[in-house]
């Protein structure tokens, strides 16, 4: 089962759109303006929490954990 390429196929069907924001950093620097889209998740671990990360370089979604300090993008999604 490939759950990002799940989420990649899902967004590409129902046309969602994510800005290429990137993120800053917890010492208040930008990165990857323009080619990645950095999204946080509901779910937490310890001190970080699981984000998800979209690169317009390639076709598939990364799952990782972050320090909560971050600033990612926000998907509100409804029930």
């Amino acid at each position: 089962y490939n759950l990002s390429r799940d989420i990649f196929l899902l967004a590409k069907r129902y046309m969602i759109t994510v800005p290429l924001a990137g993120n800053r950093n917890t010492d208040g620097s930008f990165n990857n303006l323009s080619s990645n889209a950095n999204l946080w998740s509901s779910s937490e671990s310890g001190a970080s929490a699981w984000n998800r990360n979209l690169n317009s370089g390639n076709a598939t979604v990364n799952r990782n954990t972050n320090d909560k300090g971050n600033g990612f993008s926000v998907r509100c999604l409804e029930n």
